[in-house]
């Protein structure tokens, strides 16, 4: 297998490989993307926008909220977060992206190991008074992110990729996370499956 190999997005503490299980082909790029933003949950018209209640970062350049309760697109707008550290510098936040029902992942710049506090303004659902929670403080963390160091393509329709570390298995076997793009840019090739590096392939 020949090409580059990119990774975007977070996720780490379980797993080091995983399967990507494709259509047949060769001479790949591999470009690992966070996932496409969802749409709005059903049934939030005139409720309030659910509240952030827990902040962590999770590495040098991600930060968890979870909320009260499931979240809808407003969630996923970069401009309704604000961390600043205590002497009022702010945090630049790039980008959001669904985790859970009721959680999502900032995508920010370099973080520091020092204290940040997050504000979150949502709009409401319904149209009324955005619901304004925090500021909620939370340490910034140095870690970096794991990284792809290999892609091997094992036959027609499987290939092995390995990271630097362990990641986290939810977001590592979420197969649109995955990319597979030709070299020559003619083409791409679907993931239907990304699976834990361990798990035995059937042919």
């Amino acid at each position: 297998m020949t090409g580059k190999i990119h990774r975007i997005g977070s996720g780490w503490g379980a797993i080091t490989a995983v399967w990507l299980l494709m259509w047949a082909g060769c001479n790949l790029q591999a470009v690992l993307t966070p996932p496409q933003p969802s749409t709005p949950q059903e049934g939030t018209q005139g409720r309030p926008a659910p509240e952030a209640t827990a902040v962590r970062s999770l590495s040098r350049h991600y930060v968890s909220v979870t909320f009260s309760r499931s979240v809808g697109a407003e969630a996923e707008d970069a401009a309704a977060y604000r961390i600043e550290m205590s002497d009022g510098t702010a945090l630049h936040v790039r980008s959001v992206r669904r985790e859970d029902a009721d959680e999502v992942v900032l995508v920010t710049e370099a973080q520091q190991a020092v204290p940040y506090e997050l504000t979150v303004e949502l709009a409401d659902a319904g149209g009324g008074e955005p619901t304004v929670s925090g500021p909620i403080p939370f340490d910034g963390s140095e870690l970096e992110e794991p990284f792809v160091v290999s892609a091997v393509s094992l036959n027609t329709s499987t290939v092995l990729v390995t990271f630097s570390e362990p990641v986290e298995l939810p977001s590592a076997t979420t197969d649109s996370f995955y990319a597979i793009r030709k070299t020559d840019g003619d083409g791409a090739l679907a993931v239907l499956e990304a699976r834990p590096g361990e798990t035995p392939i059937r042919h």
